[in-house]
């Protein structure tokens, strides 16, 4: 996959407004997959991918009270490898596996602007990011109408440290047209955003700019539980899930005496929080006449 997209100021425009914008971006994305028997029981997965994105932003405007101007860059890459093993038995299928990720993250921004607005800083941010990951998941067919699931995954991320992630499944066709499934898990992730999405300004940024955790913070973490329950009649289908979340290493930015100087961008000065989550989701779907119909309401 590659994709390429620009933005530039027309003449007409920049005699308007006395200022020029360009701006240029895109994504690539490539992938290999090879599926192997290894026997009649077994069957070996090999991955290797790439994914990134690069941007380049440049605005200039210019008026008698003031000269602004942003330069800024950004590319974020992702290279994979992984492999796991599938061995299947009559009632149970088992996953083993590692993958790796190598991410690089390059940000810089360089801002001129002779009111001094501090919305905007100058930064640069560069940093290699290595994650290496094992896991281990069993989904067992314990009767007709009970299925069972459970695994575990130890993350490794270098300089923020290690996590075990266990996290546990069921699910009950209690009769041909109800299922009740519920689970619990715990993860984590070694990624975060540096928008401030408290910045009034962050509000006009179409791009995020991604980052690493920073060591102080460790990774991020979530353990969360979800318990549902699922009717289906004919050409409907009703769902309900409900779910409870608690979050940790959340990166948040640094309270401004004024809010309408929130920074944009969280670089090296932030808070470092916890948050719950909880909620209940409804979703309905029905197929009449040959049209797909969906309704769903959230609450949290």
């Amino acid at each position: 996959y590659l994709n390429h997209e620009s933005f530039a100021s027309l003449e007409e425009d920049r005699r308007d407004r006395d200022g020029d914008i360009e701006f240029n971006w895109g994504s690539r994305m490539f992938a290999l997959a090879l599926r192997q028997p290894l026997s009649a029981s077994m069957m070996l997965n090999a991955r290797a991918g790439y994914t990134g994105f690069r941007g380049i932003f440049d605005t200039e405007q210019t008026s008698p009270e003031r000269i602004d101007e942003m330069h800024a860059r950004s590319i974020t890459e992702d290279w994979i490898g992984a492999g796991d093993v599938v061995w299947y038995t009559r009632r149970n299928t088992a996953h083993f596996g590692i993958q790796l990720d190598r991410y690089t993250f390059a940000h810089d921004v360089a801002v001129e602007d002779y009111l001094n607005d501090e919305t905007i800083r100058d930064f640069n941010y560069n940093r290699d990011l290595t994650t290496v990951a094992a896991y281990a998941e069993t989904e067992w067919q314990a009767a007709l109408s009970l299925t069972l699931r459970a695994g575990a995954r130890l993350l490794s991320a270098g300089d923020l440290g290690s996590e075990f992630l266990p996290r546990i499944g069921i699910q009950w066709n209690a009769s041909p047209g109800w299922v009740l499934s519920a689970g619990a898990g715990r993860y984590a992730q070694a990624m975060r955003t540096m928008r401030n999405d408290e910045s009034l300004a962050s509000s006009f940024l179409a791009y995020d700019f991604l980052a690493a955790q920073p060591n102080e913070a460790g990774l991020a973490t979530a353990t969360d539980a979800v318990a549902s329950i699922e009717w289906r009649g004919g050409n409907t289908t009703v769902r309900v899930d409900g779910y409870l979340k608690h979050m940790r290493g959340l990166i948040l930015p640094r309270e401004p005496a004024d809010p309408q100087d929130a920074p944009v961008f969280i670089v090296d000065t932030f808070r470092v929080g916890t948050g719950t989550a909880r909620g209940l989701e409804v979703t309905a779907r029905s197929r009449f006449a040959g049209f797909d119909f969906t309704a769903s309401y959230a609450y949290a």
